[in-house]
């Protein structure tokens, strides 16, 4: 057989990623009858989402399979501990996570927070509902908590994650929706505070440091810019330059607040 072509690989992918949702759909529509079944559920959801970072315009599926997977892991009871998930419980990573930041020295360039909590500050004016006001309030406290509790900022921030599970199936949708403008300028910021903590985020990957993934994550905020409309664009202003700067290397994030 000869090599594919990205453009065939791509095609391939997507047709088994559409078996591989139906086959999901149809088995979670009855009780699992096996632990091993159970968790052949939660691989494969698993699976999927990380498939989705790849693709340019994955926001809404990522943030669906995102909650997929808590729905999924909270059904099946998951987090018992005959489950080869049971190490993933909640609890037992961030335990984890909390010893591994505790004992190290993270740093992060103070005026870089001063430019995401300016940025952030500014988006609240735009929140109405209860969940735009109360994913700000957390957006902010992740990013507050960063100049001195790296530990608090992770479990503020990574609980945004999972966050979405406990809302309603119509909340959540309208919530995602791209017609949803302030949530879209929310999520902008949800994806770049992740560049502005990275120094804290690292210390998931310990032990996979030469594991390099890239992701397509950064065109979902070129996407957010292109259909949020003229109003929004002033609140999308930091997210860009810091994308900007992932993109060209061109300069510090500490000093991007100098050139907006």
């Amino acid at each position: 057989m000869g090599a594919l072509s990205a453009e065939q690989t791509s095609v391939a992918a997507l047709s088994h990623r559409t078996v591989a949702i139906r086959l999901l759909n149809s088995a979670l529509s009855k009780p699992a009858e096996s632990r091993g079944e159970s968790d052949a559920r939660v691989a494969t959801a698993l699976a999927l989402t990380f498939q989705v970072t790849h693709f340019p315009d994955g926001l809404g599926e990522f943030l669906t399979m995102i909650r997929g997977c808590q729905l999924i892991a909270t059904n099946d009871k998951l987090m018992d501990s005959d489950s080869a998930f049971y190490a993933f419980r909640p609890e037992a990573h961030l335990a984890t996570m909390m010893q591994r930041l505790n004992a190290a020295d993270v740093q992060i360039d103070a005026r870089s927070l001063d430019a995401a909590l300016a940025s952030i500050d500014a988006v609240g004016a735009l929140c109405v509902s209860d969940l735009e006001l109360e994913y700000h309030q957390r957006l902010e406290e992740s990013v507050r908590l960063a100049y001195n509790s790296p530990g608090e900022a992770y479990k503020s921030f990574t609980a945004l994650y999972g966050w979405p599970g406990r809302w309603s199936q119509e909340s959540f949708q309208a919530f995602i929706s791209p017609d949803n403008r302030v949530a879209q300028v929310l999520l902008a910021h949800f994806l770049v505070i992740q560049v502005v903590l990275g120094p804290i985020l690292i210390y998931e990957r310990l032990g996979c440091e030469q594991v390099f993934a890239p992701s397509a994550m950064l065109n979902w905020l070129d996407n957010i810019q292109k259909t949020v409309g003229d109003a929004f664009q002033p609140y999308l202003e930091w997210p860009i330059a810091v994308s900007e700067w992932i993109s060209n290397k061109v300069m510090p994030v500490s000093e991007i607040e100098d050139h907006l």
